[in-house]
């Protein structure tokens, strides 16, 4: 990023800024859990499928989200101060920026796709997070542990785009506002060198940025962070739309490919660079999943296969 770029992104995203520095910096991994079925598709077909936020498990995953945006920017100090901040710049701007986002709401909450993992830390690298195995994958769950890099690159070349997730309330995203608009205060010269078009772009992303990567403070525990695509906002040459079914339903996906393709933004994603270790969860049938992963990942070309799976040893039943 130039200069500027860099700081506008670490003042309108101060949170994923200080998270990204985090991951970067203790070279953390992430990690996947869904079910064996999902898992073994994944490593087959070298491709994670992005699904709309709406059939996501968290059935308010983009209207908990608007819900804390629309009190902040609506009702509280921080998104007046942010409005008439934008107006200093250019009269009329925070009007403009509103009616843009307002243009683009129906689609965000109708055309957005996440794919979700989770912070993998080091206490859960044998056995996995017990909390997880009970939400994700049913009876034959299964967890696929990855290195950071895919998330912590700087490009926009591939459309889709990397951020944690900020577990918040409408009065807890409204205090994170009112620093954006502190810190905006006190960088008035930043923003005149933006300029109007600029800006209006940094704080638009901003705002769909934390409607889409804001959840209910009662999933904190998952920790997670999502890769996001639009495509009708960017669309990426490497990202496949398709129709499949998903637990009966047909809808509509969006496929990621597990390929190196710096041309299109994918770098170290393919399986033997991408995939470290795959945790088996708590089930009767360990043995015989483990014996089709490791040629699952043979068959993928992930070298040391016998050595990158792990049987987790969480007594969980499953009723």
């Amino acid at each position: 990023m130039a200069p500027d770029d860099l700081q506008a992104f670490t003042l309108f995203h101060p949170y994923a800024a200080e998270r990204l520095d985090d991951a970067e910096r203790e070279r953390r991994r992430f990690v996947h859990y869904t079910s064996a079925d999902v898992a073994m598709s994944i490593i087959k077909n070298r491709s994670v499928w992005m699904r709309n936020a709406m059939t996501m498990n968290d059935f308010s995953e983009i209207q908990h989200g608007f819900k804390c945006l629309a009190y902040a920017w609506g009702q509280d100090e921080g998104g007046k101060q942010i409005k008439g901040l934008l107006d200093e710049v250019q009269p009329g701007l925070a009007q403009v920026l509103e009616n843009q986002f307002d243009g683009w709401l129906p689609n965000f909450q109708a055309r957005t796709y996440v794919t979700c993992i989770s912070e993998h830390r080091d206490e859960e690298n044998e056995h996995g997070r017990l909390s997880m195995w009970r939400a994700y994958g049913g009876t034959s769950g299964v967890a696929l542990v990855i290195n950071s890099g895919p998330f912590m690159s700087n490009n926009d070349k591939s459309a889709a785009y990397s951020s944690p997730v900020a577990y918040l309330s409408p009065e807890s995203f409204a205090a994170q506002m009112r620093q954006i608009a502190e810190t905006m205060a006190a960088s008035r010269p930043l923003l005149a060198r933006l300029g109007a078009t600029a800006l209006q772009g940094h704080v638009f992303s901003m705002l769909t940025t934390a409607m889409v990567c804001t959840k209910h403070p009662g999933f904190g525990e998952e920790l997670e962070w999502r890769v996001v695509y639009n495509p009708d906002l960017s669309r990426s040459a490497a990202i496949v739309e398709a129709v499949e079914t998903v637990r009966g339903v047909p809808q509509i996906v969006q496929k990621l490919p597990l390929v190196n393709d710096p041309d299109n933004g994918l770098e170290g994603a393919a399986l033997p660079d991408l995939l470290e270790k795959v945790i088996i969860g708590p089930t009767d049938h360990q043995t015989s999943l483990r014996h089709a992963f490791v040629a699952l990942l043979q068959e993928a070309g992930v070298p040391n296969a016998h050595e990158r799976i792990t049987i987790s040893g969480i007594p969980l039943r499953h009723s």
